[in-house]
């Protein structure tokens, strides 16, 4: 009534899957079928699924199969590494580029009207003093107190002599005619009412809104030394619609 050879036939095949689900077939299929050796026969008659295939090649098999929550812990402490090495490297980028390279500002008063203005977002480079001194003109930041930091023009350089005469600046004695920038006559000369005499690394700056500015002109303030020089202004990015080069 029963084909006995069907049956075996059917109960071999349960038997070779069996087999098959005690490996990984991926891994094995991969690693093996194009060597032309893998015989699930030889699985089958060995307590050893990897009886029959040599050291090196069970080892290679050992690597690509899974090891249950070793395998897991490895993965997962490796993965926690990564991002630890991720975020030490942008720490140490951020913290190379905001001190050596650029950083923004922000404009904290009307004091270089109309040059910049109250909430204006500015990129401070500091790169170009690398190669040269600062220049006339430039905008500059600097530190008026461990908290704050103060944004003015240059007007006077090293080795200079600084005097405002009737409202106008004067270098050496002769009437700075480039100062485009003062937006009206200063009333109040401060120090330099009288010749100011800079220093080798020292520098003299005013801001564009002349008589609403705390600069050189006062005592607490006082000239620039060139090693305190945070960086110069040199693009506007915000507010979009002033966006833009600082002149």
């Amino acid at each position: 009534m029963y084909n006995e050879e069907k049956i075996n036939d059917s109960l071999e095949f349960v038997k070779q899957i069996k087999l098959y689900d005690s490996i990984d077939p991926v891994h094995i299929s991969k690693e093996y079928s194009s060597h032309g050796y893998f015989d699930i026969d030889s699985i089958e008659n060995s307590d050893n699924v990897f009886d029959g295939i040599s050291t090196d090649d069970e080892s290679i098999i050992s690597d690509k199969l899974p090891s249950g929550p070793v395998s897991r812990l490895k993965s997962l402490f490796g993965d926690i590494i990564y991002i630890i090495i991720c975020v030490l490297v942008s720490v140490v980028l951020a913290y190379g580029i905001t001190h050596y390279v650029a950083h923004h500002t922000i404009v904290d008063g009307s004091s270089m009207n109309d040059s910049l203005q109250d909430g204006d977002c500015l990129i401070i480079e500091k790169v170009s003093y690398y190669n040269h001194l600062p220049e006339r003109f430039d905008v500059i930041v600097f530190p008026y107190s461990e908290d704050i930091n103060y944004i003015k023009r240059i007007i006077g350089l090293p080795g200079e002599i600084i005097q405002i005469i009737d409202g106008y600046v004067y270098v050496n004695d002769v009437l700075l005619e480039d100062d485009i920038y003062g937006n009206a006559l200063i009333n109040d000369p401060g120090v330099a009412s009288v010749p100011v005499c800079l220093g080798d690394d020292e520098y003299f700056v005013l801001g564009d809104n002349r008589n609403s500015s705390r600069d050189s002109r006062k005592s607490d303030v006082g000239l620039v030394k060139k090693d305190s020089i945070e960086g110069k202004a040199v693009f506007r990015i915000w507010p979009f619609g002033n966006w833009g080069k600082v002149e």
